[in-house]
């Protein structure tokens, strides 16, 4: 009698703004090493429809059940593009987790706290945000070594202003298991509101101690734990 097969999952990474999908690469090489399939999205930020085409494209190369984690903007792409049927789980890492008709920006009117590091958000003559380069270390990425913030600040994408305001449609994770990362010391999304936002959606909650927003460069072990933690509830390998 032949032993059932098992499907392995598969993650899917998406950046949030500024960023571009070289920010994953501390969790791509350990989930590489464990020999997970894994996708980090180009995440185009010129509007939500956009970013959630790039990831239905991308989750039309995997095998179900797949894995779906969104940073920052990116955790409203995953809202509204997590209903796919192959996703098994969102995971949220310091990231917007908006209920239907809400915005990045109706999440971030939450906040109780004026964000010190909104300050190096500079909007050019197109309608697109850029972070000043200067401010990129300090403002989105303190706990990150300063060369590699640098780096950061050197590939970054724009997102459209009017990206932060395209409300969402589905709403994935009241469908689909979530977990949360909370960066306990983000200048630019208040950890606070990140935690009512984890609670709202019921998420399997991790809070990273001294954290900067850009914590999955800073902690990738302890965002891969989590995205493990995940595998380990929808799924497991052979």
């Amino acid at each position: 009698m032949g032993t059932a097969s098992i499907a392995i999952p598969s993650v899917v990474l998406l950046h949030g703004a500024f960023l571009d999908g070289s920010c994953w690469d501390g969790v791509i090489e350990r989930l590489q090493a464990l020999q997970y399939g894994v996708i980090a999205v180009q995440v185009p930020l010129g509007s939500l429809v956009e970013a959630a085409a790039a990831t239905r494209r991308a989750l039309a190369r995997t095998s179900a059940p797949v894995i779906l984690v969104g940073h920052s903007w990116s955790g409203v792409v995953i809202t509204e593009a997590g209903i796919d049927p192959k996703v098994a789980g969102l995971v949220y890492v310091a990231a917007g987790a908006p209920d239907a008709g809400e915005s990045f920006n109706d999440l971030l009117q939450l906040s109780a706290t004026a964000m010190p590091g909104v300050v190096g958000i500079q909007p050019d003559a197109d309608g697109f945000l850029w972070y000043d380069g200067g401010k990129f270390h300090a403002g989105l990425a303190a706990d990150v070594e300063e060369a590699r913030a640098w780096r950061l600040a050197a590939v970054q994408q724009p997102v459209a202003a009017q990206a932060f305001a395209d409300p969402v449609t589905n709403v994935a994770w009241r469908s689909k298991p979530s977990w949360y990362a909370i960066s306990a010391s983000d200048a630019i999304l208040e950890p606070a509101l990140q935690q009512r936002m984890a609670q709202r959606i019921d998420a399997r909650t991790v809070t990273l101690a001294g954290a900067s927003h850009c914590s999955m460069v800073s902690q990738p072990q302890a965002v891969t734990d989590l995205i493990l933690a995940a595998i380990e509830r929808v799924g497991r390998r052979e």
